[in-house]
């Protein structure tokens, strides 16, 4: 009985973990097929940015709330991509979300509101270590290459991502040919923050 009991919950724990990975390469089979659709000059570059933002958040932190309006209102005056769409959620969770500066101008928002909630976001508490961040990171990038092997430079910039995560880094820009692409202008502020604070603005 007892051995029966036993290979029983061997049996469900190995269900159980091949469903999480099942769950995991679906959220990532997700992932890529929404940013190349959105963003067809995509590289893993700009994969792993929206990845590690969905973790770590903004990658600096922010207490200036003058320096930061200023900041909003000089990108306002530059060349920004009118399509790329009013917020979008990061990587695979979604933690964060990416608010694009033409909510401001397009007066959903004002531009004081948007400092707020990115300073306040960039203060929240990081709940994932960097050697942790390495191993979601693998697992990511390895569930990615299986989905699209011929992303543009895949293995010198997925060589590039983990020397960047040794040296005691994770923060990474988007690639120059996304940022010639789609010229993003956005803030990151936090899930909860943004559907509390920001979302119900957009909506009118």
């Amino acid at each position: 009985m007892k051995k029966s009991a036993i290979i029983l919950l061997i049996v469900i724990a190995a269900v159980c973990q091949a469903h999480s990975q099942t769950t995991d390469r679906w959220q990532a089979e997700y992932l890529v097929k929404k940013q190349f659709a959105m963003y067809p000059n995509s590289t893993l570059q700009d994969l792993y940015k929206t990845c590690f933002q969905d973790v770590f958040g903004a990658e600096h932190l922010a207490s200036d709330t003058q320096k930061v309006i200023q900041y909003i209102q000089y990108e306002l005056s530059q060349p920004f991509n009118p399509c790329y769409p009013l917020y979008e959620y990061c990587g695979l969770n979604g933690n964060y979300v990416r608010v694009n500066i033409s909510a401001v101008s397009n007066g959903y928002i004002t531009d004081s509101l948007l400092a707020s909630c990115f300073i306040r976001s960039s203060h929240a508490e990081k709940k994932v270590t960097l050697e942790q961040w390495a191993e979601i990171w693998h697992e990511i990038s390895h569930y990615i290459h299986d989905i699209k092997p011929d992303i543009e430079n895949f293995k010198q910039d997925d060589e590039y991502i983990f020397r960047l995560i040794d040296s005691g880094q994770y923060a990474w820009v988007h690639s120059r040919l996304y940022r010639d692409t789609y010229m993003p202008h956005y803030r990151i502020v936090t899930r909860e923050i943004f559907e509390n604070e920001i979302y119900p603005l957009l909506k009118r």
